[in-house]
């Protein structure tokens, strides 16, 4: 019983830092409790907006194949995997045209 209470402990701490109202920052106490309170809020924002991405695309990968069907499909995805590569390679050209 002593273990859950000691788990649930960090659980009470982030809800009484999670809330919509802003701490008193005229005080050390409170400058610091809003510090806290805006790094779990981006913490939680971000975290959402991850899992946002994710499900929109499995929703875009479902949608584009139930359009384009298959062989398409292949051949845009194979496509956009080659513009990818050749971005991400870049060949050096970046750096080539450097004036020294």
């Amino acid at each position: 019983m002593a273990r859950l209470h000691a788990i649930g402990a960090p659980a009470r701490q982030l809800r009484s830092i999670l809330r919509l109202r802003p701490f008193d920052t005229t005080t050390l106490d409170g400058r610091s409790k809003e510090r806290y309170r805006r790094a779990a809020i981006s913490t939680l924002v971000s975290v959402l907006a991850r899992v946002v991405g994710v499900f929109t695309g499995l929703a875009w990968i479902r949608l584009s194949l139930s359009y384009l069907g298959k062989e398409q499909y292949g051949l845009w995805i194979a496509a956009n995997s080659i513009v990818s590569w050749v971005t991400l390679a870049d060949f050096g050209l970046g750096a080539g045209y450097r004036i020294i």
